[in-house]
């Protein structure tokens, strides 16, 4: 469901969507990437890692990682709660993003986000 609304959103915006495959390596990675002018990367937070690496001799603006179990049912969800492994590699948000996330509305906030404030 992420590369249905990262496309339709790409496309919204006017940008150009140019879907790659992402088990391919990460020298397979960079020839697209550099010869399209690709700046954006969705990708998925088991292959976010493959994606940092080319993003240091590639280009590349922005990483977006999205994670399937977004979309489970709760219950389903569960099932498939994030190990340790999993959370060592989920990309945490950038500075600025995490203040807007502590000044929005608790309703406001995307589902799953966490600031500082919420350890407390």
């Amino acid at each position: 469901p992420q590369f249905f609304v990262a496309e339709l959103a790409a496309w919204k915006i006017g940008a150009i969507v140019a879907p790659l495959n992402p088990i391919y390596t990460e020298a397979e990675l960079e020839g697209p990437i550099r010869e399209n002018g690709i700046e954006t990367v969705v990708t998925l937070t088991r292959f976010y890692e493959r994606a940092k690496h080319v993003q240091s001799r590639v280009p590349i603006r922005h990483i977006i990682a999205t994670n399937i179990k977004e979309y489970f049912p709760p219950i389903l969800r569960a099932l498939f709660t994030p190990g340790p492994r999993e959370e060592r590699r989920r990309p945490r948000p950038a500075g600025a993003w995490r203040s807007r996330l502590r000044n929005a509305p608790q309703g406001a906030r995307p589902r799953g986000a966490r600031t500082s404030a919420d350890h407390a």
